[in-house]
């Protein structure tokens, strides 16, 4: 086995998730600027998600989330190494979700037997899970109205 390939996937990936959690806190108001100076625009829970000061539109996600995040970077004494140090840890929690799901998927441990991070077909490059959705939304708890909202 070629161990190399391994190793430069890792660092790959975790140079990804890394860049996609780091995005995903700029877009819910937490990152490092230009400058490199730490920022949170300030936020106020409303019913469904939260709103962020100087955006239009409410975030549909989770404030007590957001909070946590913010309270583990800020249990650092220097904010730019805590939100560091958050992303990293949140990249790597996805990392091994991912690599956890990958090996129930090939493995066949899956208890819903259906493939979610790849197909089964040949050169198919849509997960299976997508073409067997009704499938699987009891089984998920997937809210039905959010997924075939024009249905």
């Amino acid at each position: 086995m070629d161990k190399n390939k391994i190793k430069s996937f890792a660092v790959w990936a975790r140079r990804n998730l890394i860049g996609a959690v780091k995005d995903r806190a700029r877009y819910i108001g937490i990152f490092i600027d230009d400058k490199g100076k730490y920022n949170e625009l300030k936020a106020e829970p409303v019913q469904g998600g939260f709103k962020l000061e100087g955006v239009d539109g409410i975030f549909k996600l989770s404030f007590n989330d957001r909070k946590a995040l913010l309270d583990k970077i800020k249990s650092y004494d220097d904010k730019i190494e805590g939100f560091e140090q958050a992303m990293e840890e949140v990249a790597y929690t996805w990392f091994n979700r991912f690599m956890g799901i990958r090996y129930m998927e090939v493995n066949e441990y899956l208890p819903i037997g259906i493939r979610v991070l790849s197909s089964e077909v040949e050169g198919k490059t849509e997960p299976d899970v997508l073409t067997r959705v009704s499938e699987v939304i009891d089984e998920l708890g997937l809210n039905a109205e959010y997924i075939y909202p024009f249905r």
